[in-house]
């Protein structure tokens, strides 16, 4: 069985640096000197493709994420789009649509404030039927293994490796046996998917780490590099640690992709 793919982005962790002038110096210095400009808390807001299509993002008063609709590059909405749903400041609930209806849909129970299991259905003609569930195992606050279960089996187990406050490595288990791993690498500036109100909820690598992947490094079962999955990413930043955009190219040489982020603030 292959593991959950969702619709996700390539990619807030950080706190906001206040600075505050001295009560003799009024003067306000806007770069560089003993008194940078604040970093702002910002929130990701469009990402937009080579082609000109486009990924929008809603957010709601907390500013954890409520939607995601994706447009062509004309600017006309595409037939499906995700949404995600909270109860009490957790995201319990993620459904993607397509043509208005639901065509697949994860939901969540937490124990102690963490994703405890999930129930994830997947619409097969005639509306949505279970699929597979998932059992969330923790070590301390990090997420340590999230199992697929299928008929009371654990079908599939990915587990977690930190370094910090990043995912450096996920090693999944199908069957038995090692099916592959990736390692990842990181920056030091923010990751806008990072605190956005789902975080380990999906088993995102890069939606559960503060910084943002520099290279996704995919190996199969026999510890082979597979290039044309595996990917080193560039960055261009704004003033306030957050990336502008990103050049992903594939390992095999075969694939570049070009996103440009724009953002709004908190």
């Amino acid at each position: 069985m292959k593991k959950l793919k969702f619709l996700l982005l390539l990619l807030l962790a950080g706190s906001m640096t206040f600075v505050s002038c001295t009560k003799d110096d009024d003067k306000k210095d806007d770069g560089g000197g003993d008194n940078p400009p604040a970093k702002k808390e910002m929130k990701l807001v469009k990402v937009i493709n080579e082609d000109n299509s486009s990924l929008e993002l809603q957010y709601n008063s907390d500013n954890n994420l409520t939607k995601r609709i994706f447009k062509d590059k004309d600017g006309n909405l595409l037939p499906y789009y995700e949404e995600f749903t909270y109860t009490n400041g957790d995201m319990t609930m993620y459904t993607v649509y397509n043509n208005g209806a639901a065509a697949q849909q994860l939901t969540v129970t937490y124990v102690d404030g963490k994703p405890s299991a999930g129930n994830y259905q997947t619409d097969q003609g005639s509306g949505l039927v279970d699929y597979f569930k998932l059992a969330y195992t923790y070590g301390g606050e990090d997420l340590a293994t999230l199992d697929y279960i299928v008929g009371g089996n654990t079908v599939q187990q990915v587990t977690y490796t930190y370094t910090g406050s990043n995912v450096t490595k996920t090693s999944t288990v199908a069957g038995g046996s090692l099916a592959g791993e990736e390692t990842f690498t990181y920056d030091e500036k923010k990751n806008p998917m990072n605190g956005v109100g789902i975080n380990y909820t999906l088993g995102d690598a890069s939606m559960a780490s503060v910084n943002n992947q520099l290279t996704n490094t995919k190996t199969d079962a026999a510890d082979v590099v597979v290039d044309a999955q595996s990917y080193v990413n560039t960055f261009e930043y704004n003033d306030n640690d957050y990336p502008t955009k990103i050049t992903a190219n594939a390992l095999d040489n075969q694939t570049t992709t070009i996103s440009v982020l724009e953002y709004e603030e908190k």
